[in-house]
């Protein structure tokens, strides 16, 4: 269980520092992908590596990237991600608790209830109606991002 403070405190975090978003893969027959690849992606990016461990460790999942910064190869930037639903159990847990983005969380969250809803197979071609309502909250989300 996450205290009322962490929760606000992360939610600080993911409006300041924070990306929430649908990333989009297109569909390579080649490669076996029948459909175009949707999926909630959330991270925290920061200088700061204790910040995003001790994040990690409260709630206890999550993976840490490590990136050189452009032009500055002497220092690092750290992203904390969480995908799919991970990243949905985390953004229900903030939502209370967001600002700024609250909006792309709630259709994130709404993105995620809905794709688990469809359950195609690997190997299936997704209907086009599911298709269309995946890319349009991917797209309101990446509008909202581009606003704020």
């Amino acid at each position: 269980m996450i205290k009322k403070i962490d929760k606000s405190y992360i939610a600080g975090l993911i409006d300041g520092e924070g990306y929430i978003g649908i990333c989009k893969s297109r569909a390579y027959k080649g490669k076996g992908r029948l459909n175009t690849g949707y999926w909630v992606h959330l991270a925290i990016i920061n200088t700061n590596l204790k910040v995003l461990q001790w994040i990690k460790s409260t709630i206890k999942t999550g993976v840490i990237y490590t990136k050189l910064r452009t032009g500055q190869p002497d220092k690092k930037i750290y992203q904390l991600v969480w995908t799919r639903n991970g990243a949905k159990r985390i953004l229900s847990q903030v939502l209370p608790y967001l600002k700024i983005k609250k909006k792309q969380a709630e259709l994130c969250i709404l993105f995620q209830n809905q794709f688990i809803s469809y359950k195609g197979g690997k190997n299936t071609i997704v209907p086009k109606k599911v298709t269309q309502r995946r890319n349009k909250l991917h797209k309101k989300v990446k509008g909202l991002n581009h606003d704020s």
